[in-house]
């Protein structure tokens, strides 16, 4: 078995079958402990192809797959293979087309990897619903330090949901982004009154709003 344990491809115009195909070829015969994909437009194919190969190995920690041009379709088989991976630390996806409507197994991926420390999903059009779910897979999780969220139009309901998951005294959270993400006064004053119980965040961003 290959002694790769790191592989960073950002940028590098991964869009062929075949390259595609190298690709997966190289993350099954290795012990990948970080693989990082940013800027490479491989779209819902890819993403399939790369989240089959993941299900093979069970050493990843680090996943960035930011700007790659995927859809909820394309998440749905990734969020269901991550979801088993308990080593798995940090995954950024920022800058994909995820649409919260249908990004219900967002939930269960959250909800079920209890390693995840650090989760990344800017600019990925969440709206309410992607902001409802991550809420509902934060109530079965505790490990999860860092959730960024900029740019997402979760607006004031998507925030008074994280609101009030956060605001549960044993959730682990340390670090929210919710900047830019067309926020009211009234939605703010409503969160800030579910966090009356929260000991643990030590950093919210609320830029842009």
């Amino acid at each position: 078995m290959s002694s790769l344990r790191s592989l960073k491809l950002a940028l590098n115009e991964i869009t062929s079958e075949q390259s595609l195909e190298k690709l997966k070829n190289a993350i099954l015969h290795s012990q990948l402990k970080e693989l990082d994909l940013n800027s490479n437009n491989i779209g819902n194919n890819g993403i399939k192809q790369v989240a089959s190969a993941l299900g093979s190995i069970s050493t990843l920690e680090k996943l960035n797959l930011s700007n790659c041009n995927f859809t909820a379709k394309g998440a749905l088989p990734l969020f269901q293979i991550l979801a088993k991976n308990s080593r798995l630390k940090e995954l950024i996806l920022d800058k994909n087309f995820l649409d919260g409507k249908r990004l219900r197994v967002l939930r269960d991926f959250i909800g079920n990897n209890n390693g995840l420390h650090y989760l990344s999903m800017n600019h990925c059009r969440l709206g309410e619903e992607g902001a409802y779910f991550i809420s509902q897979g934060l109530t079965k999780n505790r490990k999860l330090r860092t959730l960024l969220l900029s740019n997402n139009n979760i607006f004031d309901e998507g925030l008074i949901r994280l609101g009030q998951t956060i605001g549960m005294s044993s959730l682990g959270l340390e670090h929210l982004d919710v900047s830019n993400n067309t926020l009211t006064d009234e939605g703010v004053i409503d969160f800030a009154k579910n966090l009356a119980e929260n000991r643990a965040l030590i950093t919210l961003n609320l830029k842009q709003n």
